[in-house]
């Protein structure tokens, strides 16, 4: 690890500053995705770490319960990048179909 991203990852100020500007940007792109027209249920979304920082959502699709966990800081994007990213390959995953097959009863991770 370079040492600037020493100092990026044991920043607690800019990471806060981080996750304040991802929050809402994640958030406006979750609610569009999970309007009354399409086949999810959103269930919960969050954020978690110390050092390392994970966007975690989970949400019922098709019967089955789905998690979607990524990492968020260190960064590898501006914020608002990120949340873009964030919903895309969220969206992806549950259009993929990846895992629902799979015959299990727990959550899926997507």
């Amino acid at each position: 690890m370079d040492r600037q991203a020493w100092e990026q990852q044991h920043d607690p100020e800019g990471r806060i500053r981080y996750i304040a500007e991802f929050l809402p940007a994640v958030w406006g792109g979750v609610n569009t995705m999970f309007t009354p027209s399409h086949a999810y249920q959103f269930e919960s979304f969050g954020v978690d770490g110390g050092d390392i920082v994970h966007a975690t959502a989970v949400v019922n699709y098709r019967g089955r319960r789905c998690s979607y966990r990524r990492q968020i800081w260190p960064p590898q994007h501006p914020a608002l990048l990120a949340a873009q990213l964030y919903t895309t390959f969220l969206e992806e995953r549950l259009n993929s179909d990846i895992g629902l097959n799979s015959g299990g009863t727990g959550a899926v991770e997507l």
